[in-house]
């Protein structure tokens, strides 16, 4: 599956991401509980956003997407969507 196949989707899953990463499982499970990626729950299932993601990888990844050394992300949130 190529990045691309997300362009479609608001959000993907883990193994989704695993493939759009690179890296393994943990590593993004690591990052969603450090929050250093963006994600949401429904109920006890994990969606990363796509277009976030995206941004978060564009702006250097872990180094680009925290806000200035506190580990979280600054990417869209129901109060400054677009903003990324």
């Amino acid at each position: 599956m190529k990045n691309k196949d997300f362009e479609g989707k608001y959000g993907i899953t883990i193994a989704e991401a695993v493939v759009a990463i690179g890296v393994c499982e943990r590593k993004v499970r690591g990052l969603i509980a450090e929050g250093k990626i963006p994600h949401y729950r429904i109920g006890r299932s994990v969606r990363i956003p796509w277009p976030d993601l995206k941004a978060w990888l564009r702006n250097g990844g872990t180094e680009g997407g925290h806000d200035g050394g506190s580990g979280t992300y600054r990417g869209h949130t129901e109060t400054n969507q677009g903003e990324v």
